[in-house]
């Protein structure tokens, strides 16, 4: 479990340095990688909890399972923000417009910098944080089933 969490690391530290960099204009965008100094910053928080656990999970110590269930959790919430972002921002698009006048939808587009008639997929909104839950999810699945909800499972007390 110690190298998953170095791998995890990894990628939510790389990720978020880019993305922060980016955000704060010291580096160009790079394919796919938005621009967004907290995002960045929160992915930088959330890899160094998974940099906690390495030590303690490469010896096999029941202490490191703590920080595996704590960084899925992090990382889970990160994803349901962005996941919700990007089904509002469809809702707000295809649901919406059903109960409004042709008149606010040509004020709300020019607003917006969209041409009338042109309209947002969701693939504009997508961000790679809403992935990052599927690469968290072995470590909350492990930890949960030996440490549990709330209770000490015997392997605690040793």
């Amino acid at each position: 479990m110690g190298i998953y969490a170095a791998m995890v690391a990894t990628v939510f530290g790389i990720t978020g340095f880019f993305e922060a960099a980016t955000g704060l204009g010291l580096i160009k965008e790079i394919g796919g990688i938005p621009a967004d100094p907290f995002g960045g910053l929160s992915l930088i928080v959330v890899a160094s909890v998974y940099l906690k656990g390495i030590p303690p999970l490469l010896s096999s110590k029941i202490g490191g399972i703590s920080y595996l269930f704590v960084g899925a959790l992090m990382i889970f919430a990160i994803s349901g923000l962005y996941i919700s972002m990007l089904s509002a921002t469809w809702f707000g698009e295809n649901i919406n417009p059903l109960f409004e006048p042709l008149s606010e939808k040509q004020d709300q587009g020019e607003a917006l910098g969209q041409k009338v008639g042109e309209s947002r997929t969701p693939l504009d909104d997508f961000r790679v944080e809403m992935l990052f839950f599927l690469l968290a999810l072995p470590g909350y699945i492990v930890s949960k089933n030996i440490v549990g909800f709330g209770k000490c499972s015997e392997k605690c007390l040793n």
